[in-house]
Formats: C-alpha cells, structure tokens, sequence
C-alpha cells in the first residue's frame, strides 16, 4: 500500500488516498482511508419485544434517516483509559435516547466499508427495561420502539436503509 495524499489538518482525521496492490502484483486501485483511529459502535438495544432507533439528519444522504443509536470510541482526550466497544455501545445509547441499558454483549464486528474506512464497528446487544422511555438526545431528531413486524415494513418502505443497522440486525438475528 502506497500513500499517494494524506490530509491531516485542520481536524484530528487523516484522510489518505492511497494505492493498495493485489498480493500478486496483477492489478492496483485506488481507495480513500478515512480513519481517526477509533473504532465505532451499533447498538441493538431490546426491551425483549422491540428494538431502539433514532432518526437524525445524514448531509451526505440528503434526508433524515432512521438507524440504530452508534458512535465512536471516546477520544483519549474524553476520558483517561481506551473505551471498550460494549462502554461505547453503552454510552451511546445513554446520549442519543436517554436510556440506560443493564446488560450488555458483544455480539460480533463487521466492516462498514472495507475499502473505505480502516477501523471496524463493533455490534453490541444491549438489554434494556421493558418500556424504558426514550428521549431523543442533542444528536437525534426522534426515537421511537419498533417491533420486528415493525422493522420489516421500514425496511420494504425505504425507511430504514441505513447499511450499518442492517447489517448489525442481521448479525444480531444470526445469533439468536
């Protein structure tokens, strides 16, 4: 891998165009390396029958979408010790809903965008009282519970779209 560019000012990201070769030297591409160093979190949080998701403004997508509450590790600079994935996962939800999970598991990792994005995201369950409130926090439009049954049908509209929330169902529906 050759870094042709890399862009670290004025902000705490490093953003590299860079030349990745095959292993046996047949074909080159190009690939831009958005990384910050930390790793991101997807939060499927339950109440036994439905599952958290918020709804904020995505620039890039140029609407509103509905997602599963996520985020990255907290900064060095946040808090003195690395943060896990599971404390990430926890903290998450508390800012963008208001609720306070009581347990929590890593459920596995997936790769948002293999070719764009170094860092992994970390998909963790988290269990929540059954009719816990939610609030929507400063990052979020709204909140709202849905069932499965629920899911399905944003899924079919188009509502809910979003890769890393489907991808973070779907491996947390291949280990039920």
């Amino acid at each position: 891998m050759t870094i042709l560019l890399r862009v670290t000012d004025p902000v705490p990201l490093t953003v590299e165009l860079v030349r990745v070769d095959s292993p046996d030297g047949a074909w080159d591409t190009l690939a831009i390396e958005v990384n910050d160093g930390r790793a991101g979190a997807v939060v499927v949080a339950t109440d036994r029958r439905r599952t958290a998701f918020v709804r904020q403004w995505r620039p890039l997508a140029q609407r509103h979408l509905w997602e599963l509450p996520r985020g990255f590790a907290a900064t060095s600079t946040e808090r003195a010790a690395p943060e896990s994935p599971v404390e990430t996962a926890v903290r998450e939800l508390r800012e963008e809903t208001g609720v306070v999970g009581h347990h929590a598991d890593h459920l596995g990792t997936i790769w948002a965008d293999s070719g764009l994005l170094r860092t992994p995201v970390h998909v963790v369950h988290v269990q929540v009282p059954e009719g816990a409130p939610s609030l929507p926090g400063a990052e979020v439009d709204a909140c709202a519970w849905w069932t499965a049954d629920d899911v399905r049908r944003a899924i079919r509209r188009g509502e809910l779209c979003d890769a890393l929330s489907l991808a973070a169902l779907a491996l947390a529906s291949a280990m039920d």
